[in-house]
């Protein structure tokens, strides 16, 4: 299926295959020594090991077939106006804004930049090959298997969204692994974020999402700034398919064209933050290993079940202008620089060294 009646079409761009729009991924926090401490509703910093960690939320996935700007216009980026207008908006969204990137592009194609700005995001077809995709799972999946043991330890096996042999998560990763914190600096990444973010760019947050075969619940349409409200409101999230994600396995599917409203009013309920029901215009975002969606913080967004028998894995990395805050509930804002896991990776438009905070050149 690609979207809704409409055969797919391809758009070719620099490095890319199809142009697409996306979609994210849910957010658990587990600290960097391991164990899982998340609360549902509430954002907050959390002291353990002697490091504090920022409680947040995350984002979704895709694979496989092709979506054509032409398509998304048709079947979501119109967004009904009567559908629109009745969206309650966040408490803090007040008078947003959006900010259109504007060209010349590094990297994507001015269909892509039409799909960020009309629909809220896009698919970089292979943006890694498989020797780095390998790489990062081999990274990561040792993280993922503590994090699981952790969450069996828990009553009920299960803690905030995350629930073991079904959806799991893992933050700050890069915080951990030298070979995730280079990732993040890839030369791809680098230049989406000189595209789409700016010349002054911070990682804002990193996480695993694995969501293993045969769980059987969605996860509800949410934005991720309807999680923890960050501002500026629009920051970037690229979703890397780790392994396929298909409708079959819990691909992400995205309403376009909503994320131009800013950050909506969330409401909790049992599998996490919920912003729209059963939406008509809703797209699925299938995306094959290797590839990233591309979409806005502002993006509504949901996954499926996995119905099949193989975990679906994902690498989360988000970007924010340097000097974003995010604002945990009932609390002061709280700077997004913090030195282990939201290091600066663009200043001057120049990438910024692992180690010293010194520019490489790149």
């Amino acid at each position: 299926m690609a979207c809704l009646n409409q055969a797919p079409a391809v758009f070719h761009g620099p490095k890319t295959g199809c142009v697409r729009p996306l979609v994210r991924v849910a957010r658990h926090v587990l600290d960097l020594a391991g164990p899982v401490v998340h609360r549902p509703a509430d954002n907050f910093g959390i002291k353990r090991g002697g490091l504090e960690v920022q409680h947040q939320y995350l984002l979704s996935q895709c694979h496989g077939e092709k979506l054509s700007t032409a398509c998304l216009g048709t079947c979501g980026a119109r967004g009904s106006d009567d559908m629109l207008s009745a969206m309650e908006l966040h408490e803090r969204n007040r008078d947003f804004q959006w900010q259109d990137p504007s060209g010349p592009y590094e990297l994507i194609s001015e269909a892509q930049a039409e799909a960020f700005c009309r629909d809220g995001g896009f698919c970089l077809e292979n943006a890694f090959d498989a020797e780095e995709i390998a790489a990062v799972v081999a990274a990561i999946d040792p993280m993922e298997v503590q994090a699981e043991a952790l969450l069996r330890a828990q009553e009920g096996g299960s803690y905030g969204i995350a629930r073991a042999g079904e959806i799991n998560f893992s933050p700050h990763l890069v915080a951990r692994d030298d070979v995730l914190a280079q990732f993040a600096r890839h030369p791809v990444l680098l230049a989406l974020l000189r595209d789409l973010v700016g010349n002054d760019v911070r990682l804002y947050w990193d996480q695993l999402v694995y969501k293993k075969g045969g769980a059987p619940d969605e996860f509800p349409w949410h934005q991720d700034n309807g999680y923890t409200f960050v501002e500026p409101q629009q920051y970037l999230t690229c979703w890397i398919a780790l392994t396929a994600a298909s409708v079959d396995n819990g691909c992400p599917w995205i309403v376009p064209g909503v994320h131009r409203r800013g950050t909506l009013h969330h409401r909790w309920t049992p599998l996490g933050f919920q912003c729209l029901e059963n939406p008509a215009d809703a797209v699925p975002l299938p995306l094959a290993a290797g590839s990233i969606a591309v979409f806005s913080s502002l993006t509504p967004h949901r996954t499926g079940p996995n119905k099949t028998p193989h975990t679906r894995k994902a690498y989360i990395l988000q970007y924010a202008a340097d000097g974003a805050v995010f604002h945990p509930r009932d609390k002061p804002p709280v700077a997004a620089d913090n030195a282990d896991w939201q290091f600066e990776i663009l200043r001057d438009g120049v990438a910024v060294s692992t180690s010293d905070g010194r520019t490489d050149g790149s």
